[in-house]
């Protein structure tokens, strides 16, 4: 007697379908805004404080100007340079 073993075949439901039919139309349309439409561009009016920033970028500084001023040299610098204390072990790695 010979054992026949078969596949049980499904019946695609309505539902399945439908399903699967929303998956892609979604993934279809969030490709489709992501990829191919273009952004929403904000337009606006430049403040005319941020148009004269203009003048600002053809100064030239003079460097022996500052250097020799007499009162650039007067100033101190505010931060302390850090202590040289000896902190940790030489070799980390060895053991105590």
């Amino acid at each position: 007697m010979a054992i026949v073993i078969e596949e049980t075949r499904r019946r695609t439901s309505f539902v399945s379908i439908f399903t699967w039919i929303v998956i892609i139309s979604v993934i279809v349309a969030a490709s489709y805004y992501i990829f191919f439409t273009k952004p929403a561009t904000v337009d606006f009016v430049i403040p005319n404080e941020f148009q004269d920033t203009t003048e600002l970028s053809t100064i030239k500084l003079n460097r022996a100007l500052i250097d020799n001023d007499p009162i650039f040299g007067t100033l101190e610098p505010r931060i302390t340079p850090p202590s040289e204390a000896r902190t940790g072990r030489l070799n980390p790695f060895l053991p105590f």
